[in-house]
């Protein structure tokens, strides 16, 4: 049984660098609506409309969502509707090396953090950071992309 479900949280968190999305969720392109579909409702997080926290089996994920504003008093960087995922952090629930998620490392940067035993690999083109704790996979994060530069608030 703990073979099937490391298998499982391995073959599900793999293919999280493949595309440059994660379950049909995409920064700046996915609504709330969609990622409470793919994911469910959020469980009780911070008193803050704009960030939500989800549980699946394998990982937690936060999401922050657009206020839809440009206001320079906001500090919205992105002109889309509120409600629009701005950019999510998984964590892993199981131990998982850089290795076994399957991405190809010439795509990344391999970034020293400065502290001990944690170095990141960064993809500025598809918005993908993972930051790596003793070689394990701490999280994941998904941001805007190069591509997606012209929906920046002017």
């Amino acid at each position: 049984m703990k073979i099937v479900i490391v298998f499982l949280a391995l073959t599900t968190i793999s293919e999280l660098l493949v595309f440059k999305e994660w379950k049909g969720i995409s920064p700046l392109h996915s609504k709330r609506e969609d990622v409470e579909r793919i994911l469910g409702l959020a469980k009780k997080g911070p008193n803050n409309p704009f960030i939500s926290t989800y549980e699946t089996a394998n990982e937690f994920v936060t999401v922050s969502y657009s206020r839809n504003s440009c206001k320079k008093e906001d500090l919205e960087e992105w002109d889309v509707p509120e409600g629009t995922v701005l950019r999510f952090v998984i964590i892993p629930k199981y131990s998982l090396t850089v290795p076994e998620l399957n991405f190809d490392l010439s795509a990344f940067i391999k970034q020293d953090t400065g502290l001990q035993n944690i170095v990141t690999y960064e993809n500025a083109e598809d918005g993908i950071i993972v930051e790596v704790t003793n070689d394990h996979v701490s999280t994941i994060l998904y941001m805007p992309s190069k591509k997606d530069e012209g929906l920046k608030c002017k």
